[in-house]
């Protein structure tokens, strides 16, 4: 890869940057959840395959919901309590 592939490479995936910004600037689980269904939604963009974007739109619009907010912050939760014994 000569160093103009890398440079637009970098140049292409820049917006990761914007994304992780956001995600880092995100006080409620709730936003943090939709910047990453974002991320994610834009990074199936970058693929040839269709059906990842409908995969894809599909598990973000769920996790955006109320139901999946409750389900991030209750596996969070457990990711805290540490293993169970």
């Amino acid at each position: 890869m000569n160093i103009f592939e890398k440079i637009r490479l970098i140049s292409e995936y820049a917006p990761l940057l914007t994304y992780l910004q956001q995600l880092a600037d995100a006080d409620e689980m709730t936003d943090k959840v939709s910047v990453a269904a974002d991320a994610a939604e834009w990074i199936a963009t970058k693929t040839e395959l269709e059906w990842d974007d409908e995969v894809v739109s599909l598990v973000a619009d769920i996790l955006r919901s109320d139901e999946g907010a409750a389900l991030i912050e209750w596996i969070v939760e457990k990711m805290k309590d540490g293993p169970a014994e």
